[in-house]
């Protein structure tokens, strides 16, 4: 019995002294007691031999602030991780926001908000990419609305163009027509060789004729050959009336040995008095028409005279369009010259005249009269496109007539001095402009 509670006595001095050790070093967290690790407030001390009483309240405690708990922690790794990917996003949405791709700046700074709604830079940096994609789809929508009224403008100037094209027929026709046309090649030396003497300085009258600048008669040497038979002592008469003026596809050219019959005519041609009713009758006698009772007796017999070849006299009525270039004019000169020439040599020229004359005119002939047709469709076109196809057409024509009667040495035969006068005339005007 003694040893029994000597044993009992033992247990509970050393459970109070075990609690009083461990007192100093415990804190009340959760309701564990100061006095020991086992007791609480609710419960007390499930120690044998425990007092339990400085949980039973009123007792001094010391107290410290208590460690995170496992969960704690955890959130804490968690939102450290969080805040780096949102760091990390914001990185990579500044270097799409370099390069302008404000799509995918968006995307990026949007990202970082979902890991850290609270990132400044996020927030901003958001804002500043939404405004410039903003900007950027306004300016590509302002871009694609220009582009649109662009197109719409190019296609509608198209369906005018085809309209005015469909409606200009004939303008296509004549600049088909004159592409179309066969050139033959140039005239061979042995063949013809036509050289007109130099319009004297002074003679200004001449040149402007010739130019078609102004009404008249103009008065030229002509020299040269067709095969063997020389033309020699001829003199051309180039008359160009009112008519030629408003327009008339024509002038008239007579090659005329110089001597009363040519004093003559000349005289006729010159006065404007008597210009048109002479070359009127030396029309009808060319035709072979009947000739008016009402006409001049001397007139019919000057143009009988410088119509007949065995005088070594000729006439006719050429192509002498307003729009004849300096080539196309010593073209159209030199086949009336060719032509003449030939009447008056006679036989000895007649083959060849007639060869060269078939193929020849044809060419001539088509390319002036479209000329002529171009020039008159171009007085009355509006459309630029369709007057801009009529000034090319016109240069076609020309280049085709000068073609039809290019000599094979032009230096020494052709009208040289007809394209040198006209292009001093050229040269004067751009100076008296300037």
């Amino acid at each position: 019995m003694t040893q029994l509670v000597r044993a009992a006595i033992l247990t509970i001095v050393t459970a109070a002294m075990l609690c009083l050790s461990e007192r100093s070093g415990y804190s009340q967290v959760q309701g564990v007691c100061v006095a020991c690790k086992y007791c609480t407030t609710t419960t007390g001390c499930p120690r044998s031999g425990c007092p339990g009483s400085c949980c039973s309240g009123g007792a001094s405690r010391n107290t410290q602030p208590a460690g995170p708990t496992p969960e704690e922690l955890k959130r804490a790794r968690e939102k450290k991780d969080l805040k780096e990917a949102a760091d990390d996003a914001v990185d990579k949405g500044v270097d799409f926001y370099k390069k302008g791709d404000w799509t995918a700046a968006i995307s990026r700074f949007k990202e970082a908000l979902d890991y850290d709604p609270d990132n400044d830079d996020a927030q901003h940096n958001l804002q500043q990419a939404v405004t410039k994609s903003r900007k950027a789809g306004e300016e590509f929508r302002q871009a694609q609305e220009n582009s649109q009224k662009e197109m719409a403008r190019i296609a509608a100037e198209q369906n005018v163009a085809e309209k005015r094209a469909q409606e200009n027929s004939q303008i296509a026709a004549i600049v088909r027509s004159i592409k179309n046309i066969q050139v033959p090649p140039p005239i061979l030396a042995e063949e013809a060789a036509i050289t007109f003497g130099q319009i004297a300085p002074g003679d200004h009258s001449s040149k402007n004729i010739i130019l078609g600048a102004e009404v008249g008669v103009a008065v030229a040497d002509v020299f040269g050959k067709i095969g063997t038979s020389p033309l020699i002592g001829t003199k051309l008469i180039f008359a160009a009336g009112k008519t030629f003026i408003a327009a008339e596809n024509g002038a008239d050219v007579y090659l005329v040995k110089q001597n009363d019959t040519y004093e003559k005519a000349l005289r006729y041609l010159k006065d404007d008095a008597t210009r048109q009713d002479f070359t009127a009758i030396v029309r009808t006698i060319k035709e072979h028409r009947p000739i008016s009772e009402n006409a001049s007796i001397e007139m019919v017999r000057a143009a009988q005279a410088i119509l007949d070849p065995k005088l070594g006299n000729s006439g006719k009525r050429i192509a002498w369009d307003a729009m004849l270039s300096p080539e196309a004019r010593n073209a159209a000169l030199t086949q009336a010259c060719i032509e003449l020439g030939g009447e008056i040599i006679g036989q000895a020229s007649e083959k060849i005249v007639a060869r060269l004359m078939a193929q020849r005119m044809p060419a001539f002939t088509e390319a002036t009269e479209y000329l002529s047709k171009a020039r008159v469709a171009l007085q009355r076109v509006e459309d630029p496109a369709a007057h801009a196809s009529l000034k090319e057409a016109i240069k076609q024509a020309n280049e085709t007539i000068a073609k039809t009667y290019h000599t094979v040495h032009p230096g020494s035969a052709g009208m040289e001095h007809v394209t040198s006068i006209f292009t001093k005339h050229k040269e004067e005007e751009f100076r008296e402009k300037k």
